[in-house]
């Protein structure tokens, strides 16, 4: 049943993406009253540039997301992507920006785990359920 689930959360996250993507913005910015934006990053395999629809919070001058991928034992591709190569473009609230990424830890992680999860309650059941800490990331404009 999970996998079902990973697979229809791959599914709409492409066709979310899609959406996204052709009407600049204007429609799917927002799933359940959550901001989302479009990050491309590199596959770190393929070098192909992939396109992915992700809720996030602003805070100070600052975009969060948590790579939590519905609570599944495995870090979602995206993640992975990001370590090999943590420049890439978002884009949030209509604009395009370029950012660094940055895999957060010990406090500053705590911090704003606690922040998204008061954003999107369903990540502490996500947390719950998966065998690993769920990633947060930083995006800071360069």
């Amino acid at each position: 049943m999970f996998r079902l689930k990973i697979l229809l959360i791959i599914l709409f996250s492409r066709f979310h993406a899609f959406v996204f993507e052709i009407s600049e913005g204007k429609f799917m910015n927002n799933l359940l009253g959550q901001k989302m934006m479009l990050i491309s990053t590199i596959g770190r395999k393929s070098g192909k540039i992939r396109k992915t629809p992700l809720l996030y919070i602003k805070y100070k001058e600052y975009i969060y997301c948590a790579g939590s991928y519905a609570g599944s034992d495995k870090h979602p591709d995206w993640c992975l992507n990001l370590i090999k190569t943590p420049n890439i473009e978002i884009f949030a609230d209509r604009k395009r920006r370029q950012v660094k990424s940055e895999f957060l830890s010990g406090k500053e992680r705590e911090h704003v785990w606690k922040l998204l999860c008061k954003s999107y309650p369903s990540y502490t059941d996500y947390q719950a359920r998966a065998n690993r800490e769920i990633p947060v990331i930083k995006f800071t404009l360069i």
